[in-house]
């Protein structure tokens, strides 16, 4: 599997995994590579994913079981360690993918009770996303309240949730005119200085999204055979 890590051309990667699978059929990240770079679909990859995960679990235990025999064997847990996570974690973006959303944020929330120092990997921004699909907030609270901290590195996922839930808290009951006479509240001010946060962390989020949002309403248009202005100004820019 070096070989076929370090291999550039894509045939020769998956060749180089399909004969590691010939010299040991329990070689997890052979199905890894299978499954990002030979798989068509989201279905097929996790197929592939789930070989791998049968096979990473064998391997981990068989680790678990030596790692005090030398430094050698406690590297080879470190990183059948992280082969399983991944293999966990990609399972769980499959599943969201396949539209079985409570089933990834399930296999999330285990992965992270199951191996809690390795927040460095940020699945906890995997689960958020989840869980605003699902429109948990109070779990996605839950989950920013531990993650959201000043000693912990931040995100653009972190940021911009915090921004979005203390904004949803104020929107309803929102009104210019009102807020022009008496001003804005602390919940109000608090929900602003969090939205600066985001934008200074990373201005470029609020231009993606406005374009997915342009996107799709014009994906929907032309399926009720309308045409928008955007469309309209592409069509003239080519």
């Amino acid at each position: 599997m070096q070989k076929a890590w370090r291999e550039r051309n894509p045939p020769a990667r998956i060749k180089a995994a399909y004969q590691a699978l010939e010299l040991n059929n329990d070689c997890a990240t052979a199905y890894v590579l299978l499954a990002e770079e030979e798989a068509t679909t989201i279905a097929d990859a996790e197929r592939l994913f789930k070989q791998a995960l049968k096979a990473g679990e064998t391997i981990y235990k068989r680790s678990q079981q030596c790692q005090h025999q030398s430094p050698q064997h406690e590297a080879q847990l470190r990183r059948d360690t992280n082969v399983l996570v991944y293999i966990k974690r990609r399972l769980a973006m499959c599943a969201r993918k396949l539209g079985r959303i409570r089933e990834a944020v399930k296999i999330m929330r285990d992965l992270m009770k199951e191996f809690p120092p390795l927040t460095m990997l940020n699945i906890h921004e995997n689960l958020l996303e989840s869980l605003l699909e699902l429109q948990a907030y109070a779990d996605v609270q839950a989950v920013l309240a531990k993650y959201d901290d000043i000693s912990l590195p931040k995100s653009a996922a972190i940021c911009y949730t915090a921004a979005l839930l203390k904004t949803r808290t104020v929107s309803d009951k929102f009104s210019p005119e009102t807020a022009s006479r008496r001003g804005l509240s602390t919940a109000e001010i608090n929900a602003v200085e969090a939205i600066h946060r985001a934008v200074e962390f990373n201005p470029h989020v609020p231009k993606i999204v406005a374009v997915g949002i342009i996107k799709a309403v014009d994906k929907k248009a032309a399926g009720a055979g309308k045409v928008t202005t955007s469309a309209q100004i592409a069509q003239k820019a080519e």
